[in-house]
């Protein structure tokens, strides 16, 4: 029993307390499924202030739409045949991290960190912003799993390569995470194995292969596909482009379409470059005088001056259309809002008169993004409003809406994977294969493989870099059917699991022996270190995470002078703890052997 009461202290006569510590120390195990999720996003704004490059933990999508927004602009081409029916639709490059993170919450994760690496509209990333994303991640502990849908989007010979390579290196420095990867499938569409995919990853990764997996091919997900009419482009066989209305005979159905297009118009100019909303972003950070002078402009840009239109708030006008509300004798209440907001910043732009008090600034600032975004949702919903209308009386919008709509969204793997690894974790633990397991909202792969193709790609002979196929079984649906890192040929770092659950082991052991930092190098402190990493094993060899008959088969723990430490050992500073585990590998292989055997009655 450890005494908290240094008794030769004790000289003045009376009644001290002196608390005994009767429970040993203890291991607290470290979360396993916390990944952290590298890509472009709509915003980035959290609290009024720019989040982007800045590791944010959410746990919902709830509050990623919050603070990064929606899912990207859905960018289809149509083309339609000579009677103006749908021959074919074809889905635009586009942005994963959304996706792939509604993929991760459906299958199972709970929380994740995001690093956004700049907005839809920025310039799109590169092997340099992945690289800064990482550096920026390593000062953040709780992630244990690296996730970059987006990387495969990478189109500059080599980045592709270098950003998983630069992925394995961020997890083997920290040694406390682990990257799950996507081999990049250069077209969809195609339903049989690429062999040129699979020697373009491998060629692109070479070291540290035993902190990573990789999956193959992409998914084909139930994710609803929302179609709106300013992503759709009309084509013609021959590739000519059409508008809606030019395909409409002259009435209700191309009155509407008509609306509709100048609709779009109004929510490009809303959303461009030149904007309010876009002069908003220049708010966070800035010092107060370019605060107060971005809000004005916002205001002016909004108002229809620095040449722009001024924007309408009625339902009847259009945005382009209307260039005099500011100047009305009787203006629509929105419209005496929008004054008002314009008379508070004029206030509020410098004058010398001396710096407003910050709080009324920012809810100035509030207050406007409220309304220019209020105002923008107002224009979305005027043409949300306006496309149902459509559907229900143009059956050419309707047909093209529907055949849109059936394509689902195609994913690469990695957002679904990590969500069945967390899955995995909750019902089972860190040590058991994420693999065998089903894929929520997935229709299936793009690729069907066959034994033979998931052969080449399970024991690279070559290399050794081994990736993990997704395949669809009759009556099972689409399971994730491999669990080997990418050093595939080594025999220690082989498996996910065994990887995975080494990595939990170090971290947890690392965190909870760092209150023995300082602490006598003798015998006494010895004793409780191993009493208190022995009594952890043990309960991961009991929930089925190490193998043998007894406690002692399945791990040891020493410590010790002439164990495991020298007395030179000791007069440097070092305690060194030795620690082996026999952790359960999956069987990987089912072998069932059958024989004839004579009959004996």
């Amino acid at each position: 029993m450890a005494s908290t009461l240094n008794l030769g202290t004790v000289k003045t006569p009376g009644v001290y307390i002196d608390e005994m510590s009767l429970f040993p120390p203890s291991v607290a195990q470290v979360d396993t499924a916390v990944p952290a999720f590298i890509g472009p996003t709509r915003i980035h704004l959290k609290d009024g202030k720019s989040v982007q490059n800045i590791p944010t933990r959410v746990k919902s999508i709830a509050e990623f739409r919050a603070w990064f927004g929606g899912g990207p602009d859905r960018n289809l081409t149509v083309v339609l045949d000579p009677l103006n029916g749908v021959q074919s639709v074809t889905a635009n490059a586009a942005f994963y991290l959304y996706d792939s993170l509604l993929m991760y919450f459906g299958n199972g994760g709970e929380k994740c960190y995001i690093v956004s690496t700049g907005q839809y509209t920025a310039a799109a990333p590169t092997a340099a912003t992945y690289a800064n994303a990482l550096d920026t991640l390593r000062k953040y502990d709780e992630p244990t799993l690296i996730v970059m849908p987006d990387a495969v989007s990478l189109t500059a010979v080599g980045a592709l390569a270098s950003v998983q390579q630069a992925a394995l290196d961020h997890c083997q420095g920290l040694q406390d995470r682990f990257a799950v990867l996507d081999v990049h499938v250069a077209n969809p569409n195609i339903v049989d194995l690429d062999s040129n995919d699979i020697i373009t990853f491998r060629n692109g990764v070479t070291n540290h292969l035993n902190y990573g997996a990789a999956y193959y091919p992409y998914l084909k997900t139930s994710l609803p596909l929302t179609v709106s009419f300013a992503g759709l482009t009309l084509q013609k066989p021959l590739g000519t482009t059409k508008t809606l209305d030019s395909l409409l005979d002259p009435g209700a159905g191309q009155t509407l379409a008509l609306d509709a297009k100048a609709l779009v118009g109004d929510l490009k100019a809303l959303a461009d470059p030149g904007s309010a909303a876009a002069e908003l972003t220049n708010y966070a950070g800035a010092t107060k005088t370019v605060q107060k002078q971005t809000l004005a402009d916002a205001l002016d840009i909004f108002a229809g001056t620095n040449g722009k239109a001024a924007p309408v708030l009625t339902d009847a006008t259009s945005l382009t259309d209307h260039a005099k509300y500011m100047d009305e004798a009787t203006p629509t209440p929105d419209g005496q809002k929008l004054t008002s907001l314009r008379t508070a910043v004029t206030a509020l732009v410098p004058s010398g008169a001396g710096e407003s008090p910050q709080a009324l600034l920012d809810l100035t600032f509030a207050q406007v993004s409220d309304y220019v975004g209020g105002f923008s949702n107002k224009v979305a919903l005027r043409l949300q409003a306006k496309e149902d209308d459509m559907k229900a009386k143009i059956p050419l919008y309707a047909a093209v809406v529907s055949a849109a709509e059936a394509q689902g969204i195609v994913l690469p793997p990695s957002g679904a994977v990590t969500g069945a690894y967390a899955r995995t974790d909750n019902d089972r633990g860190v040590w058991k294969a994420p693999a065998n397991v089903g894929l929520n909202y997935v229709i299936g792969p793009t690729a069907m493989l066959t034994d033979k193709e998931q052969e080449d790609l399970n024991v690279d002979v070559n290399a050794g870099k081994s990736i993990n196929a997704i395949r669809a079984f009759t009556g099972k649906g689409t399971l994730i059917w491999g669990a080997r890192t990418l050093a595939g040929s080594d025999n220690e770092w082989r498996y996910v699991p065994v990887r995975r659950f080494f990595i939990m082991v170090e971290e947890s052991v690392k965190k909870a022996t760092g209150q023995f930092v300082f602490e006598p190098n003798d015998a006494n402190t010895w004793v409780r270190v191993r009493a208190m990493i022995e009594n952890f094993l043990t309960l991961q060899w009991r929930a089925g995470a190490l193998a043998g008959i007894k406690a002692e088969h399945a791990f040891f723990v020493r410590v010790g002078l002439g164990q495991t430490m020298t007395a030179q050992d000791v007069l440097n500073g070092f305690m060194i703890v030795e620690i082996g585990m026999a952790a359960v590998r999956p069987a990987e292989f089912i072998i069932l052997r059958f024989s004839h055997k004579m009959q004996e009655s």
